[in-house]
């Protein structure tokens, strides 16, 4: 199966996150992937309902670039707790991400509910995107490590509590 394939077929499965195919396996990060959606999803079901106003799409909005930031905060730890080889790869990936939504800020607080809607879907697509074709693999990495011996304390629940 092609990855554009895989990541359609995750899409239309993964409502709130809840997909096996996306979970990476390491509980805070699966919690913070969980949580994306789950906001995604809320919009979403609102916006189906009724019009959103600027401050409720500003609000979500708001709500989910720190939701990311935390995210890529957190995942950027990890990559030095294990030694990720790929670390500046995937943090490059990061910083693109979050510079495609900051652009996109003002064109969606200015936008109808069809075109938020398209916004949040292609959003929340990029984003599964990213944890299929980024996330697993240094998850990889993690196993590999473990397999050798390595032993690691991660608790992801918040960025502030990663450990060796």
């Amino acid at each position: 199966m092609g990855i554009f394939k895989l990541i359609k077929n995750i899409f239309k499965r993964s409502k709130s996150g809840s997909n096996p195919q996306i979970v990476i396996g390491i509980p805070g990060i699966d919690a913070q992937h969980h949580e994306f959606f789950q906001k995604c999803d809320a919009i979403l079901d609102y916006l189906r309902k009724d019009s959103a106003s600027a401050n409720v799409v500003s609000k979500f909005f708001n709500e989910v670039i720190e939701l990311l930031k935390n995210h890529f905060f957190t995942e950027e730890n990890l990559f030095e707790i294990i030694g990720f080889p790929r670390a500046e790869e995937h943090k490059a990936e990061h910083a693109n991400f979050m510079d495609q939504i900051l652009r996109q800020e003002a064109i969606l607080n200015n936008s109808e509910n069809a075109e938020t809607v398209y916004f949040i879907n292609t959003f929340r697509e990029a984003f599964l995107s990213h944890i299929v074709v980024f996330d697993k693999p240094y998850t990889n990495h993690i196993e590999k490590l473990v397999a050798l011996g390595k032993k690691f304390k991660i608790t992801t629940l918040k960025a502030q509590t990663l450990t060796k």
